[in-house]
């Protein structure tokens, strides 16, 4: 919410996110004493915070709103984790200090680490029963020659992407049913981009890559093969 009383949101893909669907890290809040009888105390531990550590996917936008979000008078946090329904809780600052910084010194690849207290609470998230809803396809050693300026298109099952792995074909992917992730291998995570939204190509999906990198890998002098994973989550479950 901001100075105006006006909600405001935003949606952003995230590297990790800990604390918030499972007790990672939490902070006891002052206890409750109890005066016995016998003259004696007890103390009981009963509410406590979560401490919740946020690392977002660099962005090429949203810096302005995650601004508005550090400022805000009142702000809170929807997460959806792989065993909880998505829920929303009112979050205050863990640490008053926000890492950013340029991947490769590179200004389109903003990274965002930053720590958030939930509310206080006596018990934690009730969890729903796991369902494995993740199906990944792991792409190996594909030449990228895209820019920023001139992205890259690649279809499943199309070019360069005709079989996954194996001379084994894609199956058919939905994106009414699956929510598509695009993960590069770590070590690549800041040579290349994700640019533009993930569309539907009949029973196939397109999507736009781009080398994101400075110097050389920025205009495109050089070539470098991308390993990467196509990550569906279904989300009809």
């Amino acid at each position: 919410m901001d100075e105006l009383g006006a909600v405001q949101k935003h949606e952003f893909e995230t590297l990790y996110v800990s604390g918030f669907d499972a007790p990672t890290n939490y902070k006891m809040l002052p206890p409750e004493v109890y005066e016995l009888l016998d003259g004696t105390t007890k103390t009981e531990y009963r509410v406590f915070k979560k401490i919740i550590s946020v690392s977002l996917e660099p962005i090429e936008t949203g810096d302005e709103f995650l601004l508005a979000f550090f400022k805000a008078p009142v702000r809170s946090m929807e997460y959806q984790g792989h065993n909880i329904v998505s829920e929303e809780e009112q979050v205050a600052w863990e640490e008053i200090d926000v890492e950013s910084y340029w991947i490769d010194d590179f200004k389109l690849q903003k990274q965002f680490d930053f720590k958030l207290i939930g509310t206080a609470r006596s018990s934690w998230i009730d969890p729903v029963p796991y369902k494995d809803n993740m199906t990944g396809f792991i792409i190996h050693d594909v030449e990228v020659i895209g820019t920023l300026d001139s992205p890259e298109e690649f279809e499943t099952n199309v070019g360069k992407l005709q079989f996954q792995h194996d001379a084994v074909v894609f199956p058919a992917i939905s994106l009414l049913s699956n929510k598509v992730t695009i993960l590069f291998d770590y070590d690549q995570a800041w040579m290349f981009q994700r640019v533009g939204a993930i569309t539907q190509s009949g029973n196939n999906i397109k999507f736009h890559l781009a080398m994101s990198g400075s110097g050389e890998y920025a205009t495109g002098a050089s070539t470098v093969k991308a390993t990467f994973v196509i990550l569906l989550q279904d989300i009809t479950v």
